[in-house]
């Protein structure tokens, strides 16, 4: 049987959504804005419930205090960058 997805996957303000797979995991970036300035990471292992995980940056990194109330970062991208000191 399939399973059905609900949208909004992510309750709230979580547009532009960024998504890359590690392994079994699932992690999406979405665009920020003036109310929440940090870059919120959010994890998955079946692309259907997600929890907020981390974030890329932290309100402090990201002042927007004097900007206009659209301000923020948007469409944020993930990148697999591979570690060069990975040899397995």
């Amino acid at each position: 049987m399939m399973t059905t997805i609900e949208n909004p996957i992510i309750k709230g303000m979580a547009p532009d959504p960024s998504i890359i797979r590690v392994g079994a995991d699932y992690y999406i970036a979405t665009s920020t804005f003036h109310w929440n300035p940090a870059v919120q990471i959010f994890h998955s292992t079946d692309l259907a419930n997600w929890e907020l995980s981390s974030y890329a940056l932290t309100n402090h990194e990201v002042d927007l205090r004097g900007t206009s109330t659209p301000a923020g970062i948007w469409a944020p991208i993930f990148l697999m960058i591979p570690n060069p000191r990975n040899t397995g």
